[in-house]
């Protein structure tokens, strides 16, 4: 008895009628024992519970709609678990609003870490320690990010049962932020750990996921072709009937293994082939999604306005930089500097100044791997040293996994080429 949004537009619109309920509710509530509440209550709850998590990192708004209404439900309820499990899912999912709907969801999360001190539940403890690390994200404190997820994982494998979600999306979420550390070899380990777990519980969302990252640091091996391989074997165990994150990231992909395989061209081609259904879905309201979109179309833009001289494509990645500024988070300051840098550099000019403020904003920030490859498009024939500081950064890159330093940076830093 429990509806479906049946479009984007009607789940946006359904969710902003679940937020208005809840809002004018509040997040008070009278604990009471789950064993005198209906049963048919509580599957309600666990329904609108199960289909949030299994939207959330699929299609936001129609996961989000199903959270704003588990958490109502299970105030209603007044069982202490299932509020907390709700208000972490409904608080993370506000806080991506940001502005005061952002500071009442922090203020749910608080709530919930309250409800797992007060009642010493480990699947609260873990799962709120694991959300806030997850929120992060969309502040760019991937240091952070990777500390909360360690620490709310460990309560969840070493004390909880029936937790494969909550643990599938702790370890996604790490995984990702070792990678914009740049702790390649510790991400990959996680990696063949998750999609072991995955492939043995027969978790498709979690072995599209984990095959997914694998695709992207096979191209770090400096195997274009098995990137590709991978992620369409991934994405064929995925439906086809809508646009989800999963399809945007195998986009991602497969426009950075043309840009590495050097044909830019083709990457930003086959961007805007997909571009209409990207925008469609709606993922590109979710701000972790649409920075990660803005790079990718700013880094192909500029790849192929490098290759071919092209002035309009300059221009559209000078407008990606100005919006990846616009986020606020540091990260992606840091990158709309280097593309900066490209876009001075086909322009002949001299792109150390942007290169400097970049490698610094990556260094300060742990970002390790970026770093490098700022530095790395420093030492392009700058003086007598550079061939011996080439060599060194060499060698840190192919420490992480890098088996190609040359080509990654030109994915990773385009428009850098002529920086000598």
């Amino acid at each position: 008895g429990i509806g479906y949004p049946r479009t984007a537009g009607t789940a946006a619109l359904g969710l902003v009628g679940r937020v208005l309920q809840l809002r004018v509710r509040g997040t008070a509530f009278e604990a009471r024992a789950e064993s005198v509440i209906e049963p048919e209550r509580l599957l309600a709850i666990d329904t609108c519970n199960a289909a949030a998590k299994g939207l959330v990192q699929v299609d936001p708004i129609r996961g989000t709609y199903y959270s704003a209404l588990a958490l109502r439900l299970a105030l209603e309820a007044g069982e202490t678990r299932r509020v907390g499990r709700d208000l972490c899912l409904g608080g993370s999912a506000l806080i991506v609003a940001g502005g005061s709907l952002g500071k009442w969801g922090a203020g749910m999360l608080d709530l919930a870490s309250r409800l797992g001190n007060e009642t010493a539940d480990p699947y609260l403890l873990g799962s709120a320690a694991v959300t806030r690390g997850v929120v992060d994200i969309l502040q760019g404190r991937w240091a952070s990010v990777l500390a909360l997820c360690d620490e709310g994982l460990a309560v969840l494998r070493e004390q909880c049962r029936g937790v494969t979600w909550e643990r599938a999306i702790g370890m996604m979420a790490s995984i990702r932020a070792l990678e914009e550390l740049g702790r390649i070899p510790e991400a990959l380990a996680r990696m063949s750990e998750m999609r072991r777990e995955a492939e043995e519980f027969g978790d498709i969302y979690a072995q599209v996921t984990a095959r997914s990252y694998a695709a992207y640091w096979r191209l770090a091996a400096d195997d274009p072709a098995g990137a590709r391989a991978e992620v369409r074997e991934a994405l064929a165990l995925w439906t086809h009937r809508s646009y989800h994150l999963q399809h945007f990231y195998a986009l991602r992909l497969e426009a950075y293994v043309d840009v590495y395989e050097g044909s830019p061209r083709a990457g930003w081609a086959r961007i805007l082939a997909a571009w209409p259904a990207v925008r469609g879905s709606g993922l590109l309201r979710h701000p972790v999604v649409a920075a990660d979109a803005h790079l990718l179309r700013g880094r192909v833009a500029l790849a192929a306005a490098e290759a071919e001289r092209d002035g309009a494509l300059l221009r559209v990645a000078a407008r990606h930089a100005r919006k990846l500024r616009g986020f606020g988070r540091p990260d992606t300051r840091a990158h709309a500097l280097m593309l900066n840098a490209g876009i001075v550099s086909c322009r002949r000019e001299d792109p150390s100044t942007f290169l400097n403020a970049a490698h610094d904003a990556y260094r300060d920030q742990g970002l390790t791997l970026s770093a490098a490859g700022a530095a790395w498009c420093l030492a392009q024939g700058a003086d007598d040293d550079s061939e011996r500081r080439l060599a060194a950064i060499d060698v840190a890159l192919r420490a992480q996994t890098i088996e190609n330093p040359a080509r990654w940076v030109a994915v990773q830093a385009p428009g850098l080429q002529r920086a000598s």
